[in-house]
């Protein structure tokens, strides 16, 4: 009936098991290796503190009246806006001339990027020169061409609304508000 001598060193690890069992209060050897190996675990755990929340002017919503992260420049007359490519080409209300200028890269006044020295000290913004740290270059889009200039002074509310769905309609702004949509898609 098979082999006697496998047997007999099963029973015999069986008997040395139930051994160190009985000497270690009951706990097999593997089951005090497991415990052991989980407490080595717990205990060389790295805790990483959680990084510090950005100050509010970091979190603040998008705005064109900042130009807070903004990525593109307009410039309607002598005025510079600095917008969001996201808000005004891609948002709820986007621009499909914008998005188009966005996407291909046209630029309509200038070929070369605009350049801004970053006010680290005020937290605003100052045109500068190309070139030097500091400075972030961002593409610029000139609608001054496109849109007649007695809308110009009514490009802030177009881009309200675009940014905020804040649209207050009033005798004097109706026409220019509808020509700057016509000629912004």
């Amino acid at each position: 009936a098979g082999h006697p001598a496998p047997a007999a060193a099963a029973a015999a690890r069986s008997k040395a098991n139930s051994s160190e069992m009985a000497e270690s209060g009951g706990v097999s050897a593997e089951e005090s290796l497991k415990a052991f190996n989980r407490k080595v675990r717990r205990s060389t755990r790295v805790d990483v503190p959680f990084p510090e929340l950005p100050s509010d002017a970091d979190t603040e919503i998008p705005s064109w009246h900042t130009g807070l992260h903004s990525d593109w420049l307009l410039r309607v007359g002598p005025k510079e806006y600095r917008i969001h490519k996201v808000l005004t080409g891609h948002g709820p209300r986007a621009s499909a001339f914008l998005c188009s200028a966005f996407t291909t890269g046209q630029q309509l006044a200038s070929s070369l990027p605009v350049c801004v020295t970053i006010n680290t000290t005020i937290g605003g913004v100052e045109e500068g020169v190309v070139g030097g740290g500091g400075q972030a270059c961002v593409s610029e889009t000139d609608l001054s061409a496109i849109l007649p200039e007695q809308v110009w002074p009514f490009f802030d509310e177009v881009l309200d609304f675009v940014y905020s769905e804040d649209l207050r309609l009033s005798i004097e702004n109706a026409v220019p508000l509808l020509r700057c949509a016509d000629a912004l898609q």
